[in-house]
């Protein structure tokens, strides 16, 4: 089997079948976000994508809502499957598993996308609104679960699955609240549930 190539795939017209488009046919794809981040994709276009190389490009498209099919290099641990605007496969595949797996994206029904929605580069660099703050490895892990589940309530089981590091987990969200305050987010205790990531908009 031909190993496939990274590939934007256009929204089906209707009563058309779904082909993928080469990166040599269109100078938009994945790695267009990486070149002009202030442009980002159709949110309604399945993007293809390699994992783990582009990781930080699916963290971009996840916070809008984007659908994609990452191709996934099995040498390497396999995203967490939580989300339903997201497959995989191995890269290995071909262009019919390809094709099916863009198909099945394109009929489930969207997640509503978060326009300017704040998100985490590789760096752990928490991005929102043309703005920045960094955070520590432990911070950034609280905050991509906060960010998946952005305005729902998140037990914090969910954000400290071990035991051993939920003791930890009362000073990681008081240093969260202060760092995340200078963008407008605010993170609210719901008592005996959880916590909830907003932005002040969300609470009024």
């Amino acid at each position: 089997m031909t190993p496939i190539s990274p590939a934007r795939v256009a929204p089906r017209a209707a009563g058309s079948a779904t082909v993928p488009v080469r990166p040599a046919e269109v100078p938009t794809g994945p790695r267009h976000l990486h070149a002009d981040p202030g442009h980002d994709p159709d949110p309604t276009a399945v993007v293809v994508l390699h994992w783990p190389r582009e990781a930080e490009v699916r963290e971009r498209l996840r916070a809008l809502g984007a659908p994609r099919l990452l191709l996934a290099d099995p040498a390497h641990p396999l995203p967490l499957a939580d989300d339903p605007d997201e497959d995989w496969m191995f890269a290995s595949g071909d262009d019919d598993e390809l094709g099916r797996r863009v198909r099945a994206l394109e009929r489930r029904p969207r997640t509503r996308p978060v326009p300017d929605a704040p998100w985490i580069d590789s760096d752990d660099l928490l991005r929102y609104d043309g703005s920045w703050v960094a955070l520590a490895p432990g911070e950034a892990e609280v905050m991509r679960v906060l960010l998946r589940r952005m305005g729902t309530c998140v037990a914090t089981d969910d954000l400290a699955p071990d035991p051993d590091r939920r003791s930890s987990l009362r000073g990681r969200l008081k240093r969260l609240r202060q760092r995340i305050r200078p963008l407008g987010l605010v993170i609210t205790t719901v008592r005996s549930r959880g916590v909830v990531l907003s932005r002040p908009a969300e609470l009024t």
